[in-house]
């Protein structure tokens, strides 16, 4: 056994409490014949159970400061050791990321730098903690809770400001920032894949969530696993036609006259039940299923729009949302173009709502793409207009027709001259562009009143009608004929 292999042990738990309570009992109860005995049987356990295997171990384990190609082996001897102890113990998973690649693809960091950041980690870990490489720029950090009262989050929040403090090797200086999902073992069988599967989770919760660490729990769990079984299913779901469409009205204040709707894509699962948008869109997203989602929300809408048409009844324009990540492919406009004119449908009934505009990064192309569209004939939108600093950066470069209002952020606000002017200079912002300016989320009579009051061309919202099917759209169609019978059929 060497140095290192003996100071892992002498510095383990088990060995320190085994020292101590012993030392305890033999001096102060047993004579020196007593003593022999007990010794004895107890040296050959202690050495065949733990320092025989624990000497086994570590002979298997390269403990190296630094690229440790042992890694789960080491994990392992530790978890044992912890379980035996009954020592509290967390699991960290450290990211790492370079400032000079935020943004891009993160580049891997290089063995001088794995050192510099363990070195710096460790100034702040308490002495039976350790750190070392998990991948090109992940770490893990071996965390004993040795004091009760010190918080995971606050051991954490302390190695992150530590970590953005510049660090400098042969005159290359760099700026660092990570982030931190943390699993504590808390008595559980669990392996050393798992664990550390559990800390990459909460690491990536912390970098969605743009926090500094994120604890794996329970509830995160059965999240997971919700998030997962729906993107199973969501696969398929095109597939088996669980989609359905349904339509919100947009009307004008000064009469309630239908001048347009938006298409909302609803999913009902048959195990499932219903599922919100807000949940499954992001996931069709992050796994490129939005693209055959998007096209399929398109088409139908057109084809709807055809029906009502070869029916007789009078053609409202019919908004559809368009994702960042729809925007930024190659193509799309090719495609809106080709389903427009497969499906026989005016394209000036038709408008595109931009959404997420903030996550939009390839603007040349988006530009074309979007020049291309409105070229075709079909209109354009900017959608949740106010919730964001770049909507103004956004309306100055995009070529569109329609500016929409998000107000849920003014909702439950108290301060009624102040809503007052932001919601007034958004709009004569809008009219000064001769944009088309429409309302969404307005859900009470006294913001329906406003809107009117300030020159809104349109409003939409829970107060004017909940999203409904075709069906219901329809009628309300059929019932506008009656009310206003000269203006829809000029429209139609």
């Amino acid at each position: 056994m060497n140095r290192l292999q003996l100071n892992m042990v002498m510095s383990n738990p088990l060995y320190r409490k085994l020292t101590v309570y012993g030392l305890i009992f033999l001096v102060g109860w047993l004579t020196l014949h007593q003593w022999f005995l007990l010794l004895l049987p107890i040296a050959l356990i202690i050495y065949h159970f733990f320092l025989k295997n624990s000497v086994k171990t570590m002979k298997q384990i390269k403990i190296t400061p630094f690229m440790d190609r042992s890694l789960i082996e080491r994990i392992q001897f530790e978890q044992q050791m912890a379980v035996m102890t009954s020592w509290p113990v967390t699991l960290f998973v450290m990211r790492v990321l370079d400032w000079k690649w935020q943004g891009t693809q993160q580049k891997m960091i290089d063995d001088a730098w794995f050192e510099a950041i363990c070195q710096r980690i460790e100034q702040v870990l308490p002495p039976q903690a350790w750190i070392m490489p998990l991948d090109d720029y992940d770490f893990v950090i071996w965390m004993p809770e040795q004091r009760r009262d010190r918080l995971t989050v606050d051991l954490a929040e302390q190695m992150i400001r530590l970590l953005r403090v510049p660090m400098e090797i042969e005159g290359d200086v760099r700026f660092w920032d990570g982030c931190i999902g943390a699993s504590a073992l808390n008595g559980r069988t669990i392996t050393v894949e798992d664990w550390i599967q559990e800390s990459k989770m909460a690491l990536q919760i912390a970098m969605e969530q743009h926090q500094e660490i994120h604890i794996y729990s329970h509830e995160l769990i059965e999240s997971s696993k919700r998030t997962r079984l729906i993107e199973q299913e969501l696969v398929g779901a095109l597939r088996r036609g669980e989609f359905i469409l349904h339509y919100q009205p947009k009307v004008a204040p000064k009469n309630r006259k239908l001048i347009g709707a938006e298409t909302l894509i609803r999913w009902t699962h048959p195990r499932l039940g219903p599922i919100s948008p807000g949940e499954f869109i992001p996931l069709a997203e992050k796994t490129g299923l939005i693209h055959a989602v998007g096209e399929w929300v398109l088409e139908e809408t057109c084809k709807q729009l055809k029906l009502w048409n070869r029916r007789g009844l009078p053609t409202i324009p019919i908004s559809v949302n368009v994702s960042a990540c729809q925007l930024q492919r190659s193509g799309f406009a090719e495609q809106v173009k080709e389903i427009i004119e497969r499906t026989g449908v005016d394209p000036k009934w038709i408008e595109l709502e931009i959404t997420e505009t903030e996550s939009i990064h390839q603007l040349p192309l988006v530009l074309d793409t979007m020049n291309k569209i409105r070229s075709y004939g079909v209109h354009l939108s900017i959608d949740d207009f106010g919730t964001g600093y770049s909507s103004y950066e956004y309306l100055y470069h995009f070529p569109v027709n329609t500016l929409k209002m998000d107000l849920r952020f003014l909702m439950n606000d108290t301060k009624i001259v102040q809503r007052e002017i932001i919601v007034r200079s958004m709009i004569d912002l809008a009219k000064s562009l001769n944009l088309t300016v429409i309302a969404e989320g307005v859900e009470t009579q006294e913001w329906f009143d406003l809107l009117h009051r300030l020159g809104c061309d349109g409003i939409q919202g829970y107060f004017i009608s909940r999203p409904e099917p075709a069906k219901k759209l329809e009628q309300m169609l059929i019932d506008e004929i009656r009310q206003f019978p000269m203006s829809l059929a000029a429209i139609g």
